[in-house]
């Protein structure tokens, strides 16, 4: 038994060598920051001088360690049985529901709220980022992934489709879907890296399930919010068309917002996003989504397309109003 706090040095079972320390970095890309952690070596030959600290790891940490490794372990084992055909069993779909909440709690650090467990979805908070970083390097975040491509697969039948969520026989797996992409928003936030390994890996994936009520679409803003570097990277044209689509078939005031969220970075215009927003809103086969206004007899005329043609009077429009809150 080594005591804590010791100085030892290693040295390799089968090869005889000795390891040591190197000066290459792991983690140079930590957003500027000086690395902490470098890559080690082996040696044939090594000076005793050179030795390792024996440090005690704090218990919270080696227990949030091994929370995150056996939940994408357990994600992974349901993602990889759904994609060979099977359907979860009910204690499986009660298991994978109450992990992926517990996931949501842990990010953020309410995993133990007392009392009457809060609903995940509404809950929001200030994420830890130690937990941000397990999420990632646990293969938590690419196991969740996993999960949710399971009816993007392109090889044999899937066991849904995405259209299938609607459905009241689907409504757990929609709500699987939504603590996913719950799960995705808390382990980006303020977090480049994360951000970065989202962006690059699965945006298409979240592109895919945008429109189908699981919160793809929110997560997307909320990736790109005041993220100049993400915004250029992997906004464009076809991007934007998706959320015009969603505002096509879905009028609610959020889609607009998102919009706007694309073309403004930590409040600085970001010009080829918003040229690329007007091409697009403007172009011949999106004109249905734009009101063209007129004045007629000095009143202003709104006209729009919904079912046909239609149109109001912006004065009658307002009477409606006051006459609904009055």
């Amino acid at each position: 038994m080594v005591p804590r706090n010791s100085y030892v040095r290693l040295r390799h079972l089968y090869t005889h060598t000795w390891v040591h320390a190197t000066s290459i970095p792991i983690d140079k890309d930590t957003e500027g920051k000086t690395p902490v952690m470098h890559k080690v070596g082996l040696a044939s030959s090594r000076e005793d001088k050179e030795a390792f600290a024996i440090v005690p790891v704090p218990s919270q940490e080696v227990r949030d360690l091994d929370f995150a490794n056996d939940a994408a372990k357990a994600i992974k084992k349901i993602a990889d049985k759904m994609e060979k055909g099977s359907h979860m069993t009910a204690n499986e779909r009660k298991y994978i529901t109450r992990l992926l909440e517990d996931l949501v709690y842990f990010v953020i650090c309410k995993e133990n709220p007392g009392g009457t467990r809060p609903d995940p979805l509404n809950l929001d908070g200030k994420p830890n980022r130690d937990r941000q970083k397990l999420i990632r390097e646990q293969d938590v975040l690419k196991e969740i992934f996993h999960f949710l491509k399971i009816p993007l697969r392109h090889s044999g039948k899937p066991l849904f489709h995405m259209t299938d969520l609607a459905d009241k026989r689907y409504e757990y797996l929609r709500y699987l879907f939504q603590l996913c992409y719950k799960v995705i928003q808390h382990s980006q936030i303020n977090y480049r890296k994360n951000q970065e390994e989202i962006a690059n890996k699965y945006l298409r994936v979240m592109q895919s399930q945008i429109g189908f009520n699981v919160s793809a679409e929110d997560t997307i803003a909320a990736l790109v919010r005041d993220n100049s570097r993400l915004l250029e990277k992997h906004i464009h044209e076809p991007e934007i068309q998706i959320f015009i689509d969603l505002l096509k078939n879905n009028k609610v005031p959020r889609i607009l917002s998102y919009l706007g969220d694309l073309c403004v970075s930590k409040g600085t215009a970001i010009q080829n996003v918003q040229l690329m927003v007007c091409n697009v809103v403007l172009s011949e086969g999106n004109v249905d989504v734009l009101m063209k206004i007129t004045v007629e007899n000095d009143d202003v005329i709104l006209h729009w397309l919904e079912d046909g043609p239609k149109s109001r009077s912006l004065k009658n429009l307002a009477e409606a109003v006051m006459e609904s809150v009055g």
